[in-house]
């Protein structure tokens, strides 16, 4: 431990904690404190993406009319608008759509194919489907037999055989290849599709392509990628490290405008905690409330004004999605409080609102620790909804067992939509909660096992300075595959009375002996657990430092506490 500490140039206690990452080498150590964008990959070695590339400059060369079709969460959003600004600024003509979740649910479907694409004047020659489209079967052969290609940019699971009458470029086509890219969102898949075409075009010397500058779409990917849920090591640790940093000085006007619907300080890089709490959300509104075509303006933008008015709705949406959110999980927990847990949780009401059952199955997966599904189906008669996951369960692997009693699914391990008839759903509760339980036998586990807090590195008062904290923000971002650690103080001593704000949250300060700052502590969902006294304590907790009206202190956010023996 010293002698990794001593070559890296990090305290003990981060060697401590890099020791327990799957890392090989001082090298790979190395390459993850200091993530570069000279570490990814060549665009072209993920599968098809020379075949993709070759045909947007035919494109391009022949001044063909181009139709993009994004997903309406934040990476099909992002995805669309990386494209669809990348495109037009090379001079090709680009239309846009994204599907209404409640109207035309998840994926390039046959109707909407009907409305925006065949009945089109003049017609396309070229359809790009972002973030969707590997699983649209009929779809793809409608524009098959109309002679439109079809080019599908998208990282969920594909389902049955491989559709030959489109160009896909899926990192999961080859189930058993190592591909790099597997670990890729939508929004990083149209990144690297971007930077190869972007290489071809500059070695051909085309002038619009030397002018562009793939860096300023960095905060695009990020925001994409931390919302999205995927494993935040390998190309997306380095990806979403710079695209935060540039999200702060982000030249896309829309992104300035929300940043100051949401208070948050142009010029400073920024974390995961405001992507994932302020940014996302109200992007993920449009779709979610309304119409995700909103969100891709917003992004497109090039005027302050316009941005503005978008922010300003996108943040009037966000408070009609919290709102019915909460009326859904209130129910929701109601219903719990009634009936024995099993395996996993699958609810339905033909009254919830289908745009944001995905938020309440978040809470749920993480409050009981077990996978969660939750469906609403408003006016369509079909119950539609979205299920998330906790470790090991791999969601794709659970839904595939219960192919049959659904109408349409897809998705990622962690997180995934599905649509079903609601006659099935209890033969689909007991298919599901079986899936469930075989993978937790396979695995030897139960994923409410773990009463104990698992602890990461035991700390003192005496650590907690300004070269740790600087530290453990060079561990992050943090997310799946890298949580952020959880890091153990024992005999803590309250230097401030406990103060509650809230239902169930407090804060009060910790005496660190340190002639600049104490430990700020807050407390999040502890209704019937607050420290009393002046007894001392023993925490557990996750550190940064905050920063508010230009003076910082070190934060921790209370993930448990014990009075000390």
């Amino acid at each position: 431990m010293v002698t990794l500490s001593a070559d890296h140039g990090i305290p003990e206690v981060i060697a401590s904690l890099v020791s327990r990452l799957d890392l090989e080498g001082a090298r790979q150590i190395k390459r993850f404190l200091h993530p570069k964008l000279t570490h990814l990959n060549s665009p072209f070695t993920i599968n098809r993406m020379d075949d993709a590339v070759n045909r947007l400059i035919q494109a391009i060369e022949a001044k063909e009319r181009v139709f993009a079709f994004g997903d309406y969460d934040v990476d099909g959003v992002t995805s669309t608008a990386l494209f669809v600004d990348v495109m037009r600024s090379l001079g090709v003509d680009v239309v846009f759509a994204v599907p209404r979740r409640s109207d035309d649910g998840y994926g390039l479907n046959p109707s909407v194919l009907e409305e925006r694409v065949l009945c089109s004047d003049p017609g396309f020659d070229l359809v790009v489907t972002l973030d969707c489209g590997s699983n649209d079967f009929e779809t793809l052969e409608i524009l098959s037999s109309r002679e439109i290609d079809v080019l599908v940019i998208d990282h969920h699971q594909i389902r049955g055989d491989v559709q030959k009458n489109a160009l896909i470029v899926n990192p999961h086509l080859e189930k058993d290849a190592e591909n790099p890219g597997k670990l890729l969102c939508s929004v990083a898949l149209t990144f690297k599709l971007m930077q190869g075409l972007l290489m071809r075009l500059r070695a051909q010397g085309m002038k619009e392509a030397d002018s562009l500058s793939l860096k300023d779409y960095l905060d695009l990917v990020a925001l994409g990628t931390l919302t999205d849920l995927v494993p935040l090591i390998g190309e997306n640790r380095i990806l979403v490290s710079h695209g935060l940093q540039r999200m702060g000085k982000s030249k896309h006007t829309g992104l300035q405008a929300l940043m100051d619907v949401c208070s948050l300080p142009y010029g400073k890089a920024m974390d995961v905690t405001d992507v994932s709490f302020k940014l996302g959300p109200r992007i993920n509104a449009g779709g979610r409330m309304g119409d995700a075509t909103v969100s891709v303006n917003l992004l497109l933008s090039k005027s302050f004004n316009e941005s503005a008015k978008i922010a300003h709705e996108l943040d009037l949406l966000n408070q009609n999605r919290q709102s019915t959110e909460r009326e859904i999980y209130d129910q929701v927990l109601t219903y719990l409080s009634r009936y024995p847990l099993n395996k996993a949780i699958v609810l339905y009401d033909s009254d919830w609102h289908t745009g944001v059952v995905g938020i309440v199955s978040s809470r749920l997966a993480r409050q009981y620790r077990m996978p969660a599904v939750v469906l609403g189906s408003e006016d369509s008669g079909i119950a539609r909804g979205s299920v998330r996951s906790v470790e090991p369960i791999n969601i794709v692997k659970a839904l595939e067992s219960c192919d049959h009693l659904l109408e349409n699914w897809g998705g990622h391990p962690m997180a995934a939509g599905l649509s079903l008839k609601p006659e099935n759903l209890e033969d689909f509760r007991s298919c599901f909660e079986k899936a469930v339980a075989c993978q937790l036998e396979e695995e030897k586990l139960d994923c409410q096992d773990s009463k104990c807090t698992e602890i990461d590195v035991w700390i003192e008062a005496k650590d907690i300075d300004h070269k740790l904290l600087f530290a453990l923000k060079s561990l992050g971002p943090f997310g799946i595959c890298n949580p952020e650690p959880l890091l153990a103080m024992k005999r803590a001593e309250l230097a401030s009375k406990v103060s509650r704000f809230g239902a169930d949250n407090f804060k009060f300060w910790v005496s660190l002996n340190n002639v600049e700052f104490d430990l700020m502590c807050l407390g999040w969902g502890f209704p019937s657990r607050i420290p009393e006294g002046k007894r001392p304590i023993d925490l557990v907790f996750n550190l940064k430092w905050h920063e508010w009206k230009g003076r910082g202190y070190p934060q921790a956010t209370i993930i448990d506490w014990r009075y000390s023996a």
